[in-house]
């Protein structure tokens, strides 16, 4: 009688267990799943986030060995896909499973070496920033220059071009007043020699009309 009590109140219990052992292993294999079809799509962003959640998983689960792998794992595909925010969030995974590890010596290793490859990286992007600042600088300055100059140079050209019309508004006028000059002068010696030869005419006229008796 004791032992079908016993059986009784312990059933319940036996079927949770039960039951959670298949939803952790009904969760495993889903996150298996993830893997294998981020791989096969060759999504870095994807694997990273897939050999996260294992290594979450695992390391929740009490399983550090290979939560320990799938985190090391996670950084590696993170450094060669080159995004400094899932080799964060991989780093933070291993110092974790390294503390759920109780090796508290290589997680403060891997900390110290996270915050040496993160101020690097960040030290990289801000030289990268400045360069890229620097060279809009330049470029703007370029531009402004060039621009400075095109107008110095239409100012030039203009100059040259108002000279030019003066100087030759100049020697038209110039030629202009020869022509007036040269005519009104053959118009007096014109004159001038036309006064002298009707005098002449004249003379000769009154000579050969009027003879002495």
């Amino acid at each position: 009688m004791l032992r079908r009590v016993l059986a009784a109140l312990l059933l319940p219990a036996a079927l949770l267990a039960s039951s959670a052992s298949l939803v952790r292993a009904q969760a495993r294999d889903a996150l298996d799943n993830t893997l294998r079809t981020a791989e096969y799509s060759r999504d870095p962003r994807a694997i990273v986030g897939a050999l996260l959640d294992l290594a979450r998983f695992d390391r929740e689960q009490g399983r550090v060995r290979p939560a320990l792998d799938y985190a090391r794992r996670a950084l590696t595909a993170a450094r060669d896909a080159g995004a400094r925010d899932l080799i964060d969030r991989s780093w933070e995974e291993l110092i974790a499973c390294q503390e759920r590890a109780g090796d508290a010596a290589g997680a403060l290793a891997s900390f110290r070496r996270y915050k040496e490859e993160h101020d690097r990286a960040i030290a990289a992007e801000e030289r990268k920033q400045l360069g890229v600042a620097e060279q809009k600088y330049q470029a703007e300055r370029k531009a402004t220059e060039n621009e400075r100059a095109q107008r110095e140079a239409a100012v030039r050209a203009n100059a040259i071009d108002r000279r030019r019309l003066q100087w030759n508004l100049l020697g038209g006028s110039s030629i202009l007043l020869g022509l007036i000059g040269f005519t009104i002068y053959r118009r007096r010696t014109t004159n001038h020699a036309m006064m002298v030869m009707a005098g002449c005419i004249g003379y000769h006229l009154s000579h050969t009309l009027i003879k002495p008796p």
